[in-house]
């Protein structure tokens, strides 16, 4: 059984998004996405799985770190997301969570340096600059730390999911 996901969508709860639960869910049912996880900016938007039109929504928060964006997917309890600047992943998990790199190699959004070990990377995001290039680095990483891969469109719009 195939189970799609879309990693990495912004709500209108992030300053710079637009799009609600239910406009996101009705574009990821359109595209056959099973679930979208909400990661809007620095913010928590969701407390637990919501099903929305038959698309569950999926509790997250990217996080600008020392090592560029990081998305805390799934976190039992809500944290300060600065306190997530030096040790995403570290926090992530504390907070219960799993900690995805997202855009590792995107020129635009790259942090200031460092490497860390999360539990995943998104080595396609759709919105990246040099997306060829971006997504051939994530995969190799991903492939050398043997650790999970994912996708995301990274929609700041609903239709973009």
């Amino acid at each position: 059984m195939k189970y799609r996901i879309d990693f990495h969508v912004h709500s209108e709860n992030s300053d710079d998004a637009v799009g609600s639960f239910q406009e996101i869910s009705y574009f990821a049912r359109r595209r056959n996405i099973d679930a979208v996880v909400i990661a809007d900016h620095d913010k928590f938007s969701l407390k637990e799985i919501l099903e929305v039109n038959g698309v569950h929504l999926i509790p997250a928060i990217e996080l600008r770190t020392l090592v560029g964006h990081v998305v805390c997917v799934l976190p039992k309890k809500h944290f300060n997301p600065r306190a997530a600047y030096q040790n995403p992943v570290e926090v992530a998990h504390e907070a219960g969570g799993y900690a995805i790199w997202a855009h590792p190699f995107d020129r635009i959004f790259h942090g200031s340096g460092g490497q860390i070990f999360p539990d995943a990377i998104e080595v396609y995001n759709s919105a990246s600059f040099l997306f060829k290039s971006s997504s051939s680095k994530a995969f190799s990483l991903a492939e050398k730390l043997n650790i999970p891969m994912v996708a995301g469109s990274d929609a700041h719009l609903p239709e973009d999911v």
